[in-house]
């Protein structure tokens, strides 16, 4: 009988984590280990940086692996513009509700 194979099939660094997270769409965590990388990257994140580069920018990719990591976090940041509009719907139902409950 075969043994399975001990070794770790994960990402072994911490930008191609990242980038596999924001495919997978969980965003808080492509956010936490994009800060990683640029808080330290490991030479593993430099080296992974140009074939995760290659694959999130269409032309002229940047290799370095802080402006890789800056894009990501640039790209699960929360638009400011649906929150807003909700925001302003709510303030117009509540105007509604109050006018209409004082005039009955």
């Amino acid at each position: 009988m075969a043994k399975g194979s001990t070794k770790d099939q994960g990402p072994k660094s911490a930008l191609e984590a990242s980038f596999r997270a924001f495919q997978a769409g969980d965003m808080v965590q492509t956010r936490r280990l994009a800060r990683r990388v640029l808080a330290a990257p490991s030479a593993a994140d430099t080296d992974s940086s140009r074939r995760v580069a290659t694959e999130l920018f269409a032309m002229a990719a940047p290799t370095d692996a802080a402006a890789v990591a800056t894009e990501l976090i640039a790209r699960t940041r929360t638009p400011l513009q649906p929150l807003s509009l909700a925001g302003v719907a709510i303030v117009l139902w509540s105007l509604l509700a109050f006018f209409a409950s004082t005039r009955t």
